[in-house]
């Protein structure tokens, strides 16, 4: 919200390097006072805000610095596509590790629940009370 407000003014690579900076020490501190009681939630967390930080130093790539000819010209925008894929293939594979962790997570959860039922339902039989 700051870089958008009072960075309106400011060159595009000084706004990013502002949210690096920012997701830095945001970083630094979900690690360091882990505000999180759950260890899995923690280390989403300093996991997501690591992305971040990541897809942002990449993104001061996409900056055009002023002044190329046209040979600096080529190679910047080979740099650009390059890290582009990077910051995609970083991305989607977080996506992907966070949505098999969810599953594995979901899949855990419905065999206790179904153990515990299972259980119960045993201790009801050989209590003599039929389950209805």
């Amino acid at each position: 919200m700051f870089v958008s407000v009072y960075g309106m003014k400011m060159h595009e690579y000084y706004q990013v390097l502002i949210l690096t900076v920012v997701f830095g020490a945001y970083l630094l501190l979900v690690v360091l006072l882990r505000p999180f009681r759950v260890h899995a939630n923690q280390r989403l967390q300093a996991a997501s805000t690591a992305l971040l930080l990541i897809t942002s130093l990449c993104m001061l790539t996409f900056i055009k610095p002023d002044g190329l000819d046209e040979q600096q010209q080529r190679g910047y925008e080979g740099r650009k596509t390059a890290m582009g894929v990077v910051v995609r293939a970083v991305n989607a594979l977080f996506v992907a590790v966070g949505l098999a962790l969810l599953v594995a997570s979901a899949v855990q959860l419905a065999r206790r629940t179904l153990r515990n039922e299972q259980a119960e339902h045993q201790g009801n039989v050989e209590n003599g009370v039929e389950a209805a």
